[in-house]
């Protein structure tokens, strides 16, 4: 009788350890959870599904193959390397097959003035290929370089006009002063003449340049330095007369350029005989030579 309690109760115990073997035995407890199923998102669990990767190490290894794969990719070859290694690592970067696939062109508001290196633009694309430069680089470069150039250029050209302008302006005022008379009326205009007269006779076109290259003249002419011009129009009087042989055939002292004595057949006849004079005679009347081919 004593017996059958601890029967039972041994019994009661094998059925309870029992029991608990039974569970570790199902087919939910014997399929291990996935160290992936925590992923929130749908792409990144379809990701690790497709790619066949079954726990972390695997994740890891392929991690650190990419990333050794990228890496190479991306890493200059060595000093052994041959020239095909070294043309298909540039390739990758982005660098053109060769020097053509480099698009170099000059700004739309090129200065007409300012031309433009072909042979230097040429010899950029050739050192950009060279040093693996990609097409994008070499453009902006490029730009960056001819951008600069033109921006120096203009404010050259700007500032030369401004400066032009000043002097030109200070030397008018010199004169008047000098000369006793405005700018624009017929002694000063007649200063003008014969000191253009007194150069031209005396020197010419080399006396012209030489005044020019000094500073005491600007382009067309313009007088900069107001001692040249009065010391000039001092020796024209004193060669030509006060007038400085302006007067026309019929005695006459009238400018047959001027816009109220215009006179065609007078203009026609000192361009043909006496070009200097002419010129002369345009500028005195304060217009521009060009315009009759002079």
């Amino acid at each position: 009788m004593s017996n059958e309690p601890g029967a039972s109760g041994d019994a009661g115990q094998g059925e309870g350890q029992n029991g608990a073997g039974s569970d570790n035995g199902s087919p939910a407890a014997l399929s291990a959870a996935s160290p992936f199923d925590g992923l929130q998102e749908e792409g990144s669990r379809d990701w690790i599904e497709n790619a066949g990767v079954k726990d972390v190490e695997s994740l890891v290894k392929m991690a650190r193959n990419s990333e050794s794969l990228i890496g190479k990719s991306f890493q200059k070859p060595g000093e052994d390397a041959d020239q095909s290694e070294i043309d298909a690592f540039y390739e990758r970067l982005g660098r053109p097959k060769d020097v053509s696939g480099y698009e170099l062109t000059p700004p739309e508001d090129m200065p007409e003035d300012l031309p433009y290196d072909t042979e230097f633009a040429s010899k950029f694309a050739e050192a950009a290929h060279k040093y693996g430069i990609t097409t994008e680089q070499a453009k902006g470069l490029h730009d960056f370089y001819v951008g600069e150039m033109v921006g120096g250029y203009q404010s050259g050209i700007e500032a030369t006009t401004a400066q032009l302008a000043e002097s030109t302006t200070a030397a008018t005022s010199q004169l008047e002063k000098d000369w006793g008379a405005k700018q624009g009326t017929p002694e000063f205009k007649e200063n003008v003449a014969l000191a253009d007269r007194a150069i031209r006779e005396l020197g010419g076109d080399e006396l012209i340049e030489g005044f020019t290259k000094a500073g005491m003249l600007g382009p067309g002419g313009i007088i900069l330095n107001p001692a040249i011009a009065k010391a000039m129009s001092n020796v024209g009087k004193e060669l030509f007369g006060s007038s400085g042989g302006l007067e026309m055939g019929d005695g006459s002292a009238d400018n047959p350029f001027a816009k109220d004595t215009q006179n065609l057949t007078k203009q026609s006849e000192l361009q043909r005989n006496d070009p200097r004079r002419a010129k002369a005679l345009i500028q005195a009347a304060g217009r521009d030579p060009a315009n009759w081919g002079l």
